[in-house]
């Protein structure tokens, strides 16, 4: 949620960041997050923008999202990716406690 400094040097950049490269660009913040962080259309929705604290430590990895075609059956239109996206293998629901949720609206800046 809030912007964090890596041991690198790099910074990932919290919601309110994204939110406001967004709208600089004109565009809803789904869409932008669903092109930087290259998540194809069948892969997930992205309807509900969720916050989670983890209950327990946990290990995992961070690193900048690859660039994915937005639709398998289109190799014409890219997600260009390039954000920061973390990975937790075996995160399940009970790993996590909801913290946020706000739902995209198809029409608003969400």
């Amino acid at each position: 949620m809030e912007s964090v400094r890596l041991s690198t040097g790099a910074t990932v950049p919290g919601i309110q960041e994204l939110r406001t490269r967004a709208a600089r660009l004109g565009g809803r913040d789904r869409d932008f997050a669903r092109a930087r962080l290259a998540v194809s259309e069948e892969w997930n929705r992205m309807t509900d923008l969720i916050g989670v604290s983890l209950t327990n430590g946990a290990w995992g990895y961070i690193g900048k999202a690859a660039g994915q075609r937005k639709n398998l059956d289109d190799s014409k239109v890219l997600l260009i990716g390039g954000e920061y996206q973390a990975w937790i293998p075996g995160l399940t629901a009970k790993d996590v406690i909801r913290i946020t949720l706000r739902e995209f609206s198809p029409g608003g800046n969400r």
